[in-house]
């Protein structure tokens, strides 16, 4: 693939720049990289399906309350913002039937699944976002994750509600040859990722404050995990230099 050619060239050069010893340390980790198998991700890179995981459980009173839509300006979200990463921008709209406020937790690992009939990228969370939704009527409720894009764009796309409490999410790509998120793009509420390779960055990257810098270097690393072997000895050195 792609990735694998990438890091064999660019290993290839690091170890003509090396001493002796050096060499054979980067011509190990070469190989065992170049030796690990190509997974099946679904949803992931260009694996078809939807990503696997436990679904989104929201605490009592707490729904999605209209279709998710892409947003080009956060400021758009009549709530707080949450997340990293640039590449999938939406409004997530929430509601809550109680008469207090409720937390919801929104876990690392959570995706969300593009419903465009085009090729546009799948977020995911790596760090949770909190947020406490005040009472409020519940719209329409969210596009279901079963939705079948092409029907849905037939049918002129979600049915359109107001967004009420909404919150922003910024969310990394798990698609690196598909487009960004864009302003209405519909996206479906996905499961809580059980990929060990992502699991392992969420825990690199738990508690951590995230600048540009980490998230560059981050959405490297997903792109090698969703659109290659997984995490290259450069992005290990990367993620441990953070």
């Amino acid at each position: 693939m792609r990735q694998s050619a990438v890091f064999a060239a660019a290993a290839a050069a690091a170890i003509l720049a090396a001493g002796t010893a050096a060499a054979q340390d980067l011509r190990a980790q070469a190989e065992q990289y170049l030796s690990q198998r190509d997974l099946f991700r679904p949803g992931f890179g260009e694996d078809e399906g939807l990503p696997s995981g436990a679904p989104l459980v929201l605490p009592a009173g707490a729904r999605v309350s209209a279709p998710i839509l892409g947003v080009d300006d956060p400021g758009e979200c009549a709530g707080p913002k949450g997340g990293a990463g640039g590449s999938v921008r939406v409004c997530l709209p929430l509601c809550n039937t109680t008469a207090a406020r409720v937390r919801v937790r929104l876990p690392a690992g959570l995706t969300l699944v593009s419903k465009s009939a085009s090729r546009y990228q799948n977020g995911v969370l790596l760090q949770e976002v909190v947020v406490d939704v005040p009472p409020s009527q519940c719209g329409p409720g969210g596009i279901p994750l079963d939705e079948d894009p092409e029907a849905l764009e037939a049918r002129g796309g979600p049915a359109r509600a107001p967004r009420g409490f909404a919150v922003a999410l910024d969310m990394f790509c798990l698609n690196e040859e598909r487009a960004p998120s864009e302003q209405d793009l519909p996206y479906a509420l996905g499961p809580v990722s059980d990929d060990p390779d992502i699991q392992d960055l969420i825990t690199r990257v738990r508690g951590r404050t995230l600048d540009e810098d980490a998230v560059e270097v981050l959405q490297t690393a997903i792109w090698s995990i969703t659109e290659g072997r997984g995490l290259t000895p450069a992005d290990r050195s990367a993620l441990a230099a953070l």
